[in-house]
């Protein structure tokens, strides 16, 4: 993990000091080991590094990696480096034991842009190329490692979290009011869209390319999903899938470093936990450390049950890390201002737990990505119902695996809610369905803010974005998540793991997982209920308890009591704030109160008022 950011300056002034050191100060929790600072023809870069390895942990010189005219820094992991590297020195290139940075710069060399297609791993990283005068920002094709920038008036400034931007003052804070559509209704944002006007992210699978001397710049897409379907029976796939796994979680084992892996008592962290635990490196750890979540008083049904199974199975040294009352409380003070926007649900335990983490290893290994490419999620069962039920209305004939019921047993307010809404309707109103968290807070804002923001249909965005499948349902549906669910998890772990300078490896967003999931068959995705897949995997290897759950508990609940009880009061205090803005078109202890407006509703008002508190 490191902290990226830079400038790059088009009116022949150089950024000043002032504003790289505060750039610097606001990612040092990225970057522990050191920091490196390049300038050059108006480009200023800043490198806060964080090195994996532990061989030579004394060493804090951090040199800027350049080779002739071409340098690179970077965040995160190559993890096809290995073979990466086989291939270049196969041609010829000399790398001896360079790291990956210097690998980066001797393959862009060899392939130009075309490198960045060859690529696997969890990675952001600002390339420079001084003999063409361009400057490139790279994102890994999940989006697991963040990268934002800003184009002013006279510079080009990027950074790996939105408040290096603000608080340096290369960006004047304001709201951007399609992204404040967005959050409303999704609680998430779309493509490169950020709730702050003129930021936008690089988008995942994409490089944006800058001009040093004119300024133009364009984003690229390096990385598009392959459309063809792989004629493969569902046995041969699962056995496929498993290699690829298996190969994954391999090569996220060669860090050099002690890691850890998390074990939340679902299949996708316990499949990458038990396979971590035959490969891990034992030249710096004799057992594998696993963490679990617990809740100290058991008010709520925990994991504990599940995460110890596998950890005795496996044989590693497991930790129950408590999830105290007062601890995730006082993690929800700086909550916003660490996630750079508002996102998603309610996430402060995240931090909760990579705190404890930390103490024992810098990297630890997650099982994200499973539910969002392997059909995780209950509400695509609802959806394949209301398809079904729709189709039956017009044929007298209904296609649908009964079976799957069972799956959604203890989702039936879920399940009304959809099928409610999107029964016997168009392809819009059921994408509407699976993906608005509301928009009750939408419609309570003001009929001019609404009336400025008419012509940006969101629900045609989404089904935009769904055809970009040209699939079943359900690959559509998945399709969604992936891009638009996806991405905002990621944000979510990445930067409340940050906060405590924890790396946190995903094996199963691998490029070569990813190119495989994409291609399989629809029907393969509910064979066997959700994530069959992965259940027929996890079957030889998992207990068996484990193995036949369907659903977890997850800290969602017990965050949610402490967020409407005692932290209520300081909660409708916050919110107070929004008063201040012309967004809404009534008071928001009016809001608070009407019909429609549920917990979810609150928690999003509440981080929006967190975070103009933050940043505005």
């Amino acid at each position: 993990m490191s902290g990226l950011a830079g400038q790059v300056r088009f009116d022949g002034r150089a950024t000043d000091d002032a504003v790289l050191f505060e750039m610097s100060k606001r990612l040092a929790h990225r970057g522990a080991n050191g920091c490196a600072v390049y300038r050059n023809q108006g480009v200023s870069l800043i490198w806060n590094r964080f090195t994996h390895s532990e061989r030579n942990p004394s060493d804090r010189r951090i040199p800027f990696p350049f080779d002739g005219l071409v340098g690179v820094m970077l965040d995160g992991a190559i993890l096809n480096a290995q073979a990466l590297r086989a291939e270049l020195e196969g041609g010829g290139v000399e790398l001896h034991n360079s790291d990956d940075a210097i690998l980066l710069i001797r393959a862009y060399a060899r392939y130009g842009v075309d490198l960045f297609k060859k690529l696997d791993g969890m990675f952001a990283f600002v390339l420079v190329d001084l003999e063409k005068n361009k400057l490139y920002l790279v994102r890994d094709q999940a989006g697991m490692k963040p990268l934002y920038y800003h184009m002013g008036a006279h510079a080009l400034s990027f950074a790996s979290e939105i408040k290096a931007l603000v608080k340096s003052g290369c960006v004047s804070a304001s709201v951007d009011e399609a992204g404040l559509k967005e959050y409303l209704n999704l609680q998430l944002y779309i493509d490169e869209r950020t709730l702050f006007r003129g930021v936008k992210a690089v988008c995942p699978g994409c490089y944006v390319e800058i001009g040093i001397e004119d300024g133009l710049y364009h984003s690229h897409s390096y990385w598009t999903i392959p459309e063809e379907t792989l004629s493969i029976s569902y046995e041969d796939a699962v056995g496929e899938l498993k290699k690829r796994i298996e190969s994954s979680v391999q090569r996220a084992c060669g860090l050099e470093a002690p890691i850890g892996a998390f074990i939340s008592g679902g299949l996708d962290s316990s499949i990458v936990a038990t396979l971590a635990s035959e490969n891990f490196n034992r030249s710096f750890q004799g057992q594998l450390l696993t963490y679990a979540s617990v809740f100290p008083d058991m008010r709520f049904e925990d994991e504990r049950v599940y995460s110890d199974a596998v950890a005795q199975k496996i044989g590693s040294r497991h930790k129950r890390v408590r999830l105290c009352d007062d601890e995730v409380v006082a993690h929800h003070e700086e909550l916003i201002y660490m996630l750079d926007m508002p996102c998603a649900g309610f996430s402060a335990p995240y931090r909760t737990l990579a705190k404890e983490v930390r103490k024992d290893v810098k990297i630890v290994m997650a099982g994200h990505g499973g539910d969002e490419y392997f059909c995780g999620y209950p509400k695509t069962i609802v959806a394949q119902l209301a398809e079904a039920l729709s189709l039956a209305k017009k044929s007298g004939r209904c296609s649908f695996d009964w079976s799957l019921l069972y799956y959604l047993e203890r989702f039936e307010p879920l399940t009304r809610s959809i099928l409610g809404a999107c029964l016997f309707a168009d392809e819009a109103t059921l994408v509407k369905a699976m993906c608005f968290r509301s928009d009750g807070l939408w419609n309570a804002t003001r009929s001019a803010f609404r009336n400025r923001l008419e012509d940006y249909d969101l629900v045609s965005k989404l089904v935009e974005r769904a055809n970009e499948r040209n699939t079943g349902l359900t690959k559509k549906m998945m399709h969604l998540d992936q891009v638009v669910e996806l991405p905002g998890l990621l944000q979510v772990e990445d930067r409340l793991h940050m906060a405590e300078n924890l790396e946190t490896i995903k094996p199963l967003l691998s490029q070569d997982i990813i190119d495989f999931c994409v291609r399989l068959p629809d029907d393969f995705f509910l064979r066997n209920g959700l994530k069959g897949m992965f259940r027929s995997i996890g079957a030889p290897i998992l207990p068996a308890i484990v193995a036949n759950k369907v659903v977890k508990s997850g800290t969602m609940f017990p965050v949610q009591e402490l967020f409407f009880g005692e932290m209520y009061a300081s909660v409708k205090k916050k919110i107070s704030l929004l008063d201040d803005t012309d967004w809404f078109a009534m008071p928001t202890n009016r809001l608070l109160e009407m019909d429609g407006v549920g917990q979810r509703d609150v928690w999003a008002l509440w981080s929006l008022a967190s975070w103009m508190e933050s940043y505005l």
